[in-house]
């Protein structure tokens, strides 16, 4: 009888299991189709992204899309933690970011202070984001900026690198912040890489992170 009992604890616990798979399966294919499938076509610029998870789901988040034939939206985030809570969040944040960029005309910096208040608003405890949102300005070759505690986004320019910082802290740890703005000029053959630390922390062999 024990035996019985065991078996049937141990199919119930199975079933669980299969069906809570499922369901994270299904969450990745909800926020894979959340990414841009294609970018913005312009004789002007190649815009390229890739988002590889290190669980089934997380809260790491890109986007590109025009505003109009002459501007580009540009954007990555990452929201603290790993799983479900966390892509969530980042889902719940991409709709706000999207529908204030496209119908609001907000600039980089507005829409960071948008962002800080939905999650002022709504996260829970401990939850915070971090995010960069651009505007490439394609008629006047300027990206202008805000950077909401995100790793800086590196621009390749003339043989140097300028690390792109300019913005603010982190989203959701205070009401009263206020984000600010920075604008670079594009040359031809200057290159934009945008990241989050799920790059830099990656290790080597010996454990080394790569850093920046």
């Amino acid at each position: 009888l024990a035996l019985v009992i065991e078996n049937t604890d141990l199919i119930q616990s199975l079933v669980e299991q299969e069906r809570l798979k499922s369901e994270v399966m299904l969450a990745r294919e909800i926020q894979q189709a959340l990414l841009p499938s294609s970018a913005p076509r312009h004789q002007g610029i190649d815009l390229h992204g890739q988002m590889v998870s290190s669980t089934e789901v997380g809260g790491d988040y890109f986007e590109y899309f025009a505003l109009d034939d002459e501007r580009i939206v540009i954007a990555i985030g990452d929201v603290s933690g790993k799983g479900i809570p966390a892509a969530m969040l980042m889902a719940s944040l991409q709709a706000v970011f999207k529908n204030r960029a496209l119908k609001g005309g907000l600039g980089p910096a507005a829409l960071n202070q948008e962002l800080n208040d939905y999650l002022m608003d709504h996260a829970k405890p401990g939850q915070f984001a971090t995010f960069f949102c651009g505007v490439l300005d394609l008629a006047r070759a300027t990206l202008t900026f805000s950077s909401a505690g995100q790793c800086p986004a590196q621009l390749a320019t003339n043989g140097f690198i300028d690390r792109l910082g300019n913005g603010g802290m982190l989203l959701g740890a205070s009401r009263l912040h206020r984000f600010e703005e920075g604008t670079v000029a594009f040359r031809p053959g200057d290159l934009l890489f945008l990241y989050t630390d799920g790059v830099t922390e990656q290790a080597n062999a010996s454990g080394e992170q790569f850093g920046e």
